[in-house]
């Protein structure tokens, strides 16, 4: 067994799942990783009266539901390549996949059932990629296709580092403050973007969703406050341009996370995040390249951390 951390989680597992940043040995885990066959699985499970919180077809053309039985059990299903069920107190992940060698469940695992994890454990997600440099730490929200995947990788190849890929994950830190906190040291990058050994190491290519997985060179391991969150807009004939705004909670709730029913969190911490971070309008026309973007970017962050230290910059 080893000790790793993702999304703010100290995680004991038998797997070596990629990504992860290793912690010492002698750190209490948050959550216990087991692998598992998946007819024991099915037997243990005490699915009655169970409800569905969630079902989609996710990109790649697998099926994904989750059900959460009546002792508060949890069980994700990933089409037919893997099961994963969380104890009633979310210290302990069963996964039993088809195939223990496929990156699939693997990545499954680690970008989507432990930000669910998270959400069990009464955090919120923040649908967007981020980046840090020197402690400032921008993250990117916007339509899925939008571009933020390639503006942080672009980004990323001028030296930032990598906090998060795709879900922030936030909760409530010291002085009542939100803090954020990184994901897997891991990117999906399209094939459009090119040349990804330039970010990282590939672990595995996806054909379904023409992207590759990779394993970036730079990633961060520490909690912080959100420097800034940046709403990007890409549209016909926008014109390029990166300035701050009143944000609402109705600007943030359409890429915030929670679990289906708790509505009343839900909108505490759209208005939580509004009012203790800066929000910015990132506007681009669709065919504007990412290097543009990122030239603005990195023109305005450093002085947006300075006047955020100065007191002059709040949300």
């Amino acid at each position: 067994m080893a000790l790793y951390r993702a999304f703010g989680l100290t995680l004991d597992s038998p797997a070596v799942f990629p990504g992860l940043h290793p912690v010492p040995a002698d750190e209490t885990p948050d959550v216990v990783v087991s692998l598992v066959g998946r007819a024991g699985l099915d037997a243990a499970w005490a699915g009655t009266g169970s409800t569905v919180l969630w079902e989609t077809r996710f990109p790649d053309g697998r099926d994904v539901r989750v059900v959460r039985a009546a002792d508060g059990s949890q069980q994700i299903e990933y089409g037919t390549d893997a099961l994963f069920q969380l104890s009633p107190d979310t210290g302990t992940v069963q996964c039993a996949p088809a195939v223990a060698e496929d990156a699939h469940w693997m990545r499954f695992f680690l970008d989507t059932v432990l930000w669910w994890l998270c959400l069990s454990r009464g955090r919120h997600g923040l649908h967007a990629s981020a980046v840090e440099s020197d402690g400032c730490v921008l993250a990117f929200a916007g339509v899925t296709g939008g571009g933020k995947t390639t503006l942080a990788a672009e980004l990323l190849g001028r030296g930032w580092s990598l906090f998060t890929d795709d879900v922030v994950i936030l909760e409530r830190g010291p002085g009542d403050r939100a803090v954020s906190h990184p994901g897997p040291g891991l990117m999906n990058l399209p094939w459009a973007i090119g040349n990804p050994d330039r970010l990282g190491r590939r672990i595995a290519r996806f054909d379904e969703q023409r992207e590759d997985w990779i394993a970036v060179d730079r990633s961060s391991t520490a909690a912080r406050e959100l420097t800034a969150l940046v709403l990007l807009r890409r549209a016909p004939g926008l014109a390029t341009s990166l300035e701050q705004r009143d944000g609402s909670a109705i600007d943030v709730l359409p890429h915030l996370w929670g679990l289906p029913g708790d509505l009343q969190s839900h909108f505490h911490a759209a208005g939580d995040l509004v009012a203790e971070t800066p929000i910015f309008a990132l506007d681009a026309d669709v065919d504007t390249e990412p290097a543009v973007m990122a030239d603005l970017v990195e023109r305005t962050a450093p002085a947006i951390a300075h006047r955020i230290l100065e007191g002059s910059l709040t949300g």
